[in-house]
This record gives structure tokens, C-alpha cells and sequence, in this order.
């Protein structure tokens, strides 16, 4: 099947599209719209089945990692970004702001966090953090997005 091919050990580097899997000559315009990941995902929704988070762990974890190396200077005078995992979460943390990345479909406003969304919140806000939702997607093609969370106010 086509989530077995794509989700295989030798794929998992591709981070939203390829030549082996989606990018082709006929769509060679809209390449930067396709993302395996999240075709899969839609098909599971199609289908009934949950959103499996085990498709963006990595990608998610990487990015969090990748951020605070990349940022590390320009933060130094607010202090120095760190990564913790909160109920298997990745999550950027600067003094007393965290972001949490999360999987794409899942809403980021209050009014629409899933339960796990909930529970990381609560469990951040209780050490005196304040938390942001934010799409693992979008924080590994936009980093900067993860520094406006961090230093917007």
C-alpha cells in the first residue's frame, strides 16, 4: 500500500514530497503544496481512521531541535531556547513561553485543542509556562514562526 512505501525506514527523510513519491514533470507547479504525510492522514480521516501522530514525531522532534540550534544567537539576550517532550510532544521552550508542535490538522486556538493538546497545556502552565500551539509542518518550512511565538508580545 501506499502508506507502507511512503512510511517505510528509507522514506522517512523525505520530509513533504520527492520524486519517489509524489513530485512528478505534470506537477512540477504545485510541488510545494504536496506533503505525503498529510495525504495520508486525509485518506485515514476518509477512511475513520484517527490521525496517527507517528507520521510527524521525527519531523516534529527534528524541527524543535533544529530551531533552537539555528536561533541560539539571536536569543542570547533573552536567554537560550530548549527543547523538552511533554506526553511525547516536542516542545521549544524560552524563559517563561512554550511553544508546542503539534500535528498539522489539529487546531491551534484554545477552543480546539484535542485532549492531549489540553493535557501538555495544563501540564506546561502548571511549571509557569505560557503555551502556544503551533504546526509541526509549518515550524520545520518556517522557522521563523516558532521566533515570533518565542519573542512576540
Amino acid at each position: 500500500s501506499l502508506a507502507q512505501g511512503w512510511g517505510a525506514h528509507e522514506h522517512a527523510d523525505c520530509d513533504s514530497s520527492c520524486t519517489d513519491c509524489l513530485r512528478s514533470y505534470d506537477n512540477r507547479f504545485v510541488h510545494g503544496q504536496l506533503n505525503w504525510r498529510l495525504a495520508l492522514d486525509v485518506a485515514d480521516l476518509c477512511l475513520g481512521r484517527p490521525l496517527s501522530w507517528g507520521r510527524w514525531e521525527k519531523l516534529a522532534h527534528d524541527a524543535a531541535v533544529h530551531f533552537s540550534v539555528a536561533y541560539r544567537d539571536a536569543l542570547t539576550d533573552r536567554g537560550r531556547p530548549a527543547v523538552l517532550e511533554v506526553s511525547g510532544l516536542p516542545v521549544v521552550t524560552l524563559r517563561q513561553d512554550a511553544v508546542v508542535l503539534g500535528h498539522p490538522l489539529w487546531r491551534i486556538d484554545q477552543a480546539g485543542w484535542n485532549g492531549t493538546q489540553s493535557a501538555v497545556a495544563d501540564e506546561l502552565a502548571s511549571s509557569g509556562y505560557r503555551v502556544h500551539m503551533h504546526d509541526a509542518r509549518v515550524a520545520r518550512a518556517l522557522p521563523n514562526s516558532l521566533f515570533m511565538h518565542l519573542v512576540a508580545r
